[in-house]
């Protein structure tokens, strides 16, 4: 569970206004990167595992920056659970 946490920290600041596309940071869990795949109002990122979320709210705490995101990013595959049939 520390490591999916990990995952979603990154060194440094990062403002979402200077974001480019494409731009790599690199997450404190295994070196894996996050890639920028919006900017602007549909300011996005991208896993290597090709989980892509979008930023929903940008809150300045303390020393940190934290952007709230609609999926959760994991560092590896995470397999659909369908509901099935009723």
């Amino acid at each position: 569970m520390c490591n999916m946490l990990k995952y979603h920290v990154v060194d440094g600041v990062h403002l979402k206004k200077t974001w480019t596309m494409g731009q790599k940071f690199t997450s404190l869990y295994n070196n894996a990167e996050i890639t920028v795949s919006g900017v602007g109002d549909k300011a996005a990122v991208t896993t290597t595992t090709g989980v892509q979320a979008s930023v929903k709210r940008v809150v300045f705490c303390g020393n940190s920056i934290v952007f709230g995101v609609d999926t959760v990013l994991t560092p590896f595959k995470v397999p659909r659970i369908g509901l099935g049939r009723h």
